[in-house]
């Protein structure tokens, strides 16, 4: 026998579904794609940006070889046996050495201008 709580119950059960999938199901769905969207468009964002860097290093490696093969065409490189002499010579000398150089060259230009007259 078939009591009449059972269509109740079914019934109850029913509208309790409708009411939650209208209000709770549809909009935490809703929600849940709206991230996933967001979270797309960012990453295709990022694999943009990554794609444009990529070529921007490419382009930055290729000028650096175009202008390595330039400089060696425009410059001449230091032959091996050559490489230690320095380019340039620093005299270096202590206080002493470079008060005796002075007065030494004062008296030079004192005599010079003595014998101008």
């Amino acid at each position: 026998m078939i009591n009449l709580t059972l269509f109740v119950q079914i019934a109850n059960f029913w509208i309790t579904y409708a009411v939650m999938h209208k209000f709770l199901f549809k909009p935490f769905v809703s929600m849940i794609i709206r991230k996933q969207e967001a979270r797309d468009s960012i990453l295709k964002g990022l694999k943009d940006k990554e794609e444009i860097l990529t070529n921007l290093q490419e382009d930055k490696a290729r000028h650096l070889a175009e202008f390595k093969v330039y400089l060696k065409g425009r410059y001449v490189v230091t032959p091996p046996h050559l490489a230690d002499v320095p380019a340039e010579v620093f005299y270096q000398a202590d206080v002493q050495e470079l008060e005796q150089l002075t007065q030494r060259a004062t008296q030079l230009i004192v005599q010079k201008v003595e014998h101008a007259r």
